[in-house]
């Protein structure tokens, strides 16, 4: 049985001249997926038989000029949306938004730039973390106690915040978050061998650490000068902001 490991080499670069990355991981069966981070795309997937030959099961391009062309989203990561939204367009909140049409008339797979044209940041990294944290672990964890609160309230806080600019997520966010699936990782161990490297506690104290001392991304929900009184930065800048079509 092989150790999981993964590796990084180049996989070329982009018309702009960023650099693209290859990452390969490798399970302790034998198992490779080659991913690399433009896109989030699957350019292999090998799966060794009962008696450990490995076995191509996805279809993909040996160069990154394959995936530059115009390409049916090979193994690639999808969205914001996946799949088609009829005519480019949807009203949330009664509030009607109009997307990038570029299937036909209509929006598929996140536009013009969704996902799959994305360069993410990515590091090679073993360090998933689990298991699932449940309502009493974390109550334990944060040295809080447990309370009922219904998602239509939650949701009404969310949608009154968002609207006062008083934090930068719509409550479709938490819409999604709520319904969000749990996943089991009985299937992941047993099967590919995998072992967390670090408790889900731990990433989660990692977490508030980082909000702690200001942590974040280039992003309005993730930047670390998003929050202040009356988000003053917001109505100065006008993110966050809803047009009506």
């Amino acid at each position: 049985m092989t150790q999981p490991q993964i590796t990084r080499e180049p996989f070329g670069n982009l018309p702009g001249g960023e650099a693209v990355d290859l990452y390969t991981l490798v399970n302790t069966r034998g198992a490779q997926a080659r991913i690399i981070n433009y896109g989030g795309i699957l350019v292999s997937l090998r799966i060794p038989d009962d008696t450990g030959v490995l076995s191509e099961v996805v279809l993909g391009y040996s160069d990154l000029a394959g995936y530059l062309a115009n390409t049916p989203y090979f193994g690639a990561l999808v969205g914001r949306y996946a799949n088609r939204i009829g005519d480019a367009r949807f009203v949330l909140d009664n509030v009607e938004y109009r997307l990038a049409a570029n299937d036909g008339a209509n929006h598929l797979h996140g536009g013009v730039r969704g996902f799959d044209k994305a360069l993410w940041r990515a590091a090679a990294s073993l360090g998933a973390a689990g298991p699932v944290l449940d309502p009493d672990e974390l109550a334990r964890i944060l040295g809080a106690r447990k309370l009922r609160v219904p998602a239509r309230l939650l949701r009404g806080g969310a949608a009154l915040s968002y609207a006062l600019r008083l934090q930068p997520s719509e409550p479709g966010w938490l819409d999604m978050a709520l319904a969000v699936p749990v996943m089991d990782t009985t299937r992941a161990r047993t099967e590919l061998g995998w072992e967390p490297e670090r408790s889900s506690a731990d990433a989660l104290l990692d977490l508030i650490e980082g909000m702690r001392h200001g942590a974040g991304l280039d992003t309005p929900p993730l930047e670390p000068g998003s929050a202040g009184p009356l988000r003053a930065r917001e109505f100065a800048s006008g993110v966050g902001a809803r047009l009506d079509a």
